[in-house]
């Protein structure tokens, strides 16, 4: 697994507000192929190491999206992960790890973004999320988790 720049987003944030915010602070969009799915049944519960956890359904829809924003960034070409699934599993784990953490409003649906880690990929999601006033993991893989990143400036 590579080392991941990630923005984490309160909420579904469509793909063509990423696609403004992304224009906004300095990168030229160049196609996307993100996909949505939608789904034909409701479950009511998952099941997470043997526990049945209830599903909220946000805004009561049942689809997920993700795909590749492919942009371009100083110069280089770049492909921005973008995921935001409107199915959200209660699972009595995670929450408790999200109130220990000092999170609790991660407990709820979000848009996620990833990118590669680089000092371009944190500079870009680092704006990219000022934008949104929403999360930042410059590392997935070392022992920091997200931080909030306000809006420092007002965007349009």
């Amino acid at each position: 697994m590579a080392n991941d720049t990630k923005v984490a987003i309160p909420g579904r944030i469509s793909v063509e507000r990423v696609v403004n915010a992304i224009g906004f602070v300095g990168a030229q969009f160049i196609k996307d192929d993100v996909e949505r799915k939608e789904f034909d049944t409701r479950p009511k519960t998952k099941t997470l190491g043997g526990i049945p956890c209830p599903i909220i359904y946000c805004k009561n829809e049942n689809f997920h999206e993700y795909g590749f924003i492919t942009i371009l960034y100083r110069g280089e070409y770049r492909q921005l992960f973008y995921h935001y699934d409107s199915r959200f599993i209660l699972d009595p784990e995670e929450i408790e790890r999200n109130i220990d953490r000092g999170y609790p409003e991660f407990n709820r649906d979000f848009t996620i973004l990833s990118l590669g880690m680089d000092q371009n990929a944190i500079d870009l999601l680092t704006d990219v999320v000022r934008y949104f006033d929403g999360y930042i993991d410059e590392d997935d893989c070392d022992a920091h988790y997200y931080h909030k990143v306000c809006k420092s400036i007002v965007f349009p």
